[in-house]
């Protein structure tokens, strides 16, 4: 039986993000083992696919290179246990230090894959962060058999800072289980436009609050709101004196943080879904709301722009202009046909071409060593 060790961030976004992987994985005959940090309650969640789970010590805002090299020699020693045929990598830390582990111990098969690259690459951290990142994942990505991006735009940025070459490099976007997403039925009630998001000024979370200020007075009767957590440890979250500003200032109620599985629930509710993100991986809020059958105004960056039909399923608009997104907000609500038809259009789209089956077929051509097509 082939071993192949599949490595994230931690427990919860291994689920999140790969449960469909790993459970495909175990159908086809493979021992698999996921890795991550633990002690976020998700490691059940890991092994109800199948997969055995190994926590591991990921310090994942640490810039201590002591703490990096003990997740690497536990890495090291992990794969030196278990003796995988592959090991497939996700996320920075795993994707810099798994690939430099795996080789030392004379893995067979790299496969890293690019999820996003968030802070780092959106505009906002300072320009030595940006270059040491750089060095750091050209290293790692040499190290790899084949590397795949969620987007063509973020696989032709590291091809151009010759971080990886085009031979190596390929796009497997995001996909989702179309039979556990049921198309959504009219709506009853207030209309509701959401982003779903964390509370972070990349993800465009001021852009949103400023247009929802505009927007209320032409719009009483709407409901806007923003679903996501507040992530502390990121450098561009919201301060929480702005969220409550939001209430006395007209701005968008706050929903909270929510278990992934009640995400669905909230976007059947909602009308039109808003994403005025910096930068994209695979926006998963947007795939999930065309999946039934809504609207979506996003940004023209990338991620979204691969996700969006611009005119067809939603509107695209430029990042950081909340005039902008005030506009095509507007535009939506003033004209229910036409956003009713962009969420036809949405569901056929995504059907076509977010399918989370076509994902997990070029994801096991790439484990097993074939050439995937871009």
């Amino acid at each position: 039986m082939p071993r192949i060790v599949v490595a994230f961030r931690c427990a919860y976004t291994l689920s999140l993000f790969r449960s469909s992987w790993l459970r495909r994985l175990v159908r086809d005959g493979w021992e698999v083992h996921g890795v991550g940090r633990g002690g976020d309650g998700f490691e059940s969640a890991v092994e109800a696919t199948g997969a055995q789970f190994h926590a591991v010590p990921l310090a994942v805002r640490s810039r201590n290179p002591l703490t990096d090299l003990r997740f690497q020699r536990s890495l090291r020693d992990l794969f030196i246990r278990i003796q995988p045929d592959v090991v497939h990598l996700h996320t920075i830390k795993p994707v810099i230090y798994g690939a430099r582990a795996a080789r030392q111990t004379g893995v067979p098969r790299v496969v890293s894959s690019i999820t996003g690259l968030g802070y780092v690459f959106s505009g906002s951290a300072p320009s030595w962060m940006r270059r040491l990142v750089e060095a750091q994942y050209r290293r790692g990505l040499q190290l790899a058999d084949a590397v795949t991006f969620c987007n063509s735009d973020d696989r032709q940025l590291f091809m151009d800072r010759g971080l990886v070459t085009a031979d190596k490099a390929s796009v497997v976007v995001e996909g989702v289980d179309l039979t556990q997403i049921t198309p959504k039925q009219a709506v009853t009630g207030p209309l509701q436009v959401l982003m779903v998001g964390r509370l972070l000024r990349d993800k465009g979370v001021l852009e949103y609050a400023e247009a929802v200020r505009q927007l209320r007075p032409r719009f009483p009767e709407v409901e806007f709101a923003i679903l996501g957590g507040r992530d502390e440890h990121n450098p561009t979250v919201v301060d929480s004196s702005e969220v409550q500003r939001w209430d006395a200032e007209g701005g968008p109620r706050w929903l909270g943080e929510v278990a992934p599985s009640e995400v669905t629930a909230h976007l059947s509710r909602s009308f039109l879904v808003v994403l005025p993100s910096y930068r994209e991986g695979s926006p998963k809020a947007l795939i999930e709301a065309g999946a039934q059958g809504l609207p979506v105004v996003a940004t023209d960056v990338a991620g979204c722009r691969d996700v969006v039909r611009p005119g067809v399923t939603g509107l695209l608009v430029p990042a950081k202009d909340p005039a902008a997104l005030t506009q095509a907000i507007s535009r939506l609500l003033e004209d229910v046909p036409l956003a009713q038809q962009m969420g036809l259009a949405a569901r056929d789209w995504i059907a076509k071409e977010f399918d989370e089956q076509r994902m997990l077929d070029r994801l096991t051509s790439l484990v097993q060593g074939e050439r995937c097509a871009l």
